[in-house]
């Protein structure tokens, strides 16, 4: 029997006892921990529907309920039909009264579980024409709250529960006896209920909440500084939505050259739900002993002069091969720099370790290189001049070279002379240009020797010549040397330095004859000679006087003058004080009293003049 009410009369606290006759059920247990599994479940959700029909009874509910930690909130909604022949009609419909209750209770010990319900609405009561005496319809009158379905405990019977956090689902008629109330006799009835009530539990995987890191171990441990599983458990904790929870653990090692790898596979597992959560916890560590091998050191050597990228620690490093049994860790490289005079000497050093500190026995590679970046200095050239006319032995570069002298800080290499020839006219300009360089190919800044020569071989020849020819009878005046060379032009390829006259008379008083010999001579001594004649009859003719020449300055110009019976003589000019041809002025002269006059422009270069027959 299962009581799921109380109450007096049909009057304000009437009653309905159900008496539930179905079978108990078998109870079959989910779950190797359902004590401890569904015993944690706190909180539920559920919904049921129920009808309970029978002679005079015709009552209905619905509704949703809510369990947290013990405390239960209701909703939902029922009507109650009930007519007790002379007695009274009770009747109500709409929400649940407050009064409503819900209860699940778990038997741990078989895994199985019942529900108790007490679903009570308000009710109004009627009654019929008076039946009975005055106390008893008094006692059918008013309202109050009034049991539709209550289920009493241990009315319904106990069924299995489902695997942890499913739905707890069920649904059955049950027959059931209404006892004698008051005015109501008892009758049969039949109770019709489902229901789905959900336990609100987390059934996610368990999770870790420690775990040793694992990691590396350096290199040769000893064995006791190695992990084992009883070492990892004991590092090692979890929890589960239904806090039943159990670790394990597996060991694999495997060794791959010189790693030893230690992995600890854990698993986690949920006792309710049989959920798993695994993590991988690794251990590693290196087993070695042997230093590394290097391979494809550089052989070294002489590198030259002033190299543009000398060898360096980097550019030694990628060259090298190093090989190790378990892997290099480092491979160094580091030299040292020895300067001696101009050659500087570079000595690398090469290690190569591994991660456990094994160093391979050390190599060097020695280079070497001279660094000079000074020019040599030329101390020493020929002072070159000029050579004069057609010189027979021209210098060379070769005869150049063997006079040049020159120092350099790391030692001469090579003297270079070159030389270029110019010609201006009949002047061949021969310039050397030397350089020396060193053995690092710096050069000197370059030295010239200039030497000058004419190059003449060619005579001059004649532009004027004085005309000669008859001077009559007793001539006052008889040409001589000066005046014929000044009435002479000559023209040279290089140049004409004197124009000269000389003589030689000869014949009796018919005839004299007067013969000059005009000689052009230019600067490299090529000469050529004419002939000219003057004649004349009478006396061989005597010496004038030699006239005065005066010069008087006129602001820029000057003034030449000599007397008038000097009329065998003729005004000439040079530029050269020493040197140089002398030439006729070809100036009329003016007539002023007794004196000849010409005036010239006192700018220009300097002139010698001087009167000549």
């Amino acid at each position: 029997m299962a009581k799921m009410g109380t109450s007096r009369t049909c009057g304000k606290f009437f009653a309905v006892l159900l008496l539930i006759t179905a079978g108990t059920g078998n109870a079959v247990a989910q779950s190797t921990n359902c004590a401890e599994c569904w015993n944690g479940v706190t909180q539920w959700h559920g919904t049921w529907n129920l009808t309970l029909t029978g002679s005079s009874l015709n009552n209905s509910s619905q509704g949703t309920f809510d369990i947290s930690n013990g405390v239960y909130s209701t909703t939902g909604s029922g009507s109650v039909s009930s007519s007790f022949p002379g007695c009274c009609t009770c009747s109500g419909s709409g929400p649940l009264d407050s009064s409503s209750a819900v209860e699940i209770i778990i038997n741990p010990t078989n895994c199985t579980y019942t529900l108790n319900l007490s679903d009570r609405i308000k009710y109004a009561a009627t009654f019929p024409p008076p039946v009975g005496t005055i106390q008893t319809i008094e006692a059918c009158s008013g309202e109050g709250a009034v049991p539709i379905g209550t289920i009493p405990q241990a009315a319904l019977p106990y069924f299995p529960l489902p695997d942890y956090g499913d739905s707890l689902v069920e649904s059955g008629s049950y027959s059931v006896t209404a006892p004698a109330v008051g005015c109501y006799a008892g009758a049969s009835a039949t109770l019709t209920i489902s229901w789905n009530i959900e336990p609100m539990v987390d059934t996610g995987p368990p999770k870790f909440t420690h775990i040793p890191v694992g990691g590396f171990l350096g290199c040769n441990p000893d064995d006791v500084d190695l992990p084992d599983i009883s070492k990892v458990l004991d590092d090692t904790d979890g929890t589960a939505p239904s806090g039943q929870v159990s670790i394990s653990a597996d060991e694999v090692d495997v060794t791959n050259d010189c790693t030893v790898t230690m992995s600890f596979t854990l698993t986690a597992t949920d006792e309710c739900t049989d959920k798993e959560a695994t993590a991988l916890v690794v251990y590693s560590f290196t087993q070695d002993t042997d230093p590394p091998m290097v391979a494809g050191v550089p052989a070294g050597g002489d590198l030259g002069c002033n190299p543009t990228n000398p060898p360096v620690d980097a550019s030694i490093l990628v060259l090298l091969t190093v090989t190790d049994n378990c892997g290099v860790a480092s491979t160094n490289v580091s030299h040292a720099d020895m300067t001696n005079g101009c050659t500087v000497t570079r000595t690398f050093t090469i290690t190569a370790g591994d991660d456990c500190g094994n160093v391979s026995s050390p190599a060097t590679a020695i280079f070497t290189w001279t660094q000079d970046t000074t020019r040599p200095t030329i101390t020493g050239v020929p002072a070159g001049t000029s050579l004069g006319c057609n010189p027979d032995n021209l210098p060379t570069d070769a005869s150049v070279k063997a006079l040049v002298q020159a120092n350099d800080n790391c030692g001469v290499a090579t003297k270079t002379v070159s030389h270029v020839d110019s010609t201006d006219g009949c002047t061949v300009t021969r310039t050397f240009t030397i350089t020396v360089a060193d053995n690092c190919g710096n050069v000197s800044l370059p030295s010239t020797v200039v030497y000058t020569w004419t190059a003449d071989t060619a005579p001059p020849g004649f532009l004027l010549l004085p005309p000669g020819g008859y001077l009559g009878t007793n001539p006052p005046c008889l040409p001589d040397d000066g005046a014929i060379a000044a009435q002479s032009q000559a023209t040279d390829n290089c140049g004409v330095s004197t124009v000269t006259a000389s003589h030689a008379d000869s014949g009796d008083t018919n005839l004299f004859t007067r013969t000059f010999t005009i000689t052009a001579t230019d600067f490299c001594g090529n000469s050529h000679s004419a002939i000219v004649l003057y004649t004349w009859s009478g006396t061989a003719g005597g010496a004038a006087s030699a006239p005065i020449l005066g010069i008087q300055e006129l602001g820029n110009n000057f003034l030449l003058f000599w007397p008038t019976n000097a009329d065998c003589f003729c005004l000439i000019t040079r530029t050269g004080l020493t040197s140089g041809i002398w030439t006729a002025v070809t100036n009329t002269p003016a007539v002023s009293g007794n004196r000849f006059m010409v005036t010239n422009n006192a700018a220009g270069p300097l002139r010698l003049y001087r009167l000549a027959k």
